[in-house]
């Protein structure tokens, strides 16, 4: 019985948590629109998700990811 009202418990917390994800992200996208700028912090040593390139400029895939991200939201990234 006790774990039955646990997991109805845990069941409706989740369910708020997933209610209110969409409200946040909003919200953080609104204040990267108004700041005009998105600031990512990314890894350099874990090819292929972020490396240094011989010039030794940050590159690889969660660099275009946040690339991306920006061209939507902000006006630039760094």
């Amino acid at each position: 019985m006790m774990i039955a009202a646990l997991g109805r418990s845990a069941l409706a917390a989740v369910a708020v948590i997933v209610a209110l994800a969409p409200v946040q992200a909003q919200d953080t996208r609104a204040r990267i629109k108004e700041k005009g700028v998105l600031v990512a912090g990314v890894k350099n040593d874990y090819k292929p998700w972020g490396f240094l390139d011989p010039s030794g400029k940050i590159v690889g895939l969660e660099i275009d990811l946040a690339a991306d991200v920006a061209t939507g939201s902000a006006s630039s990234w760094r």
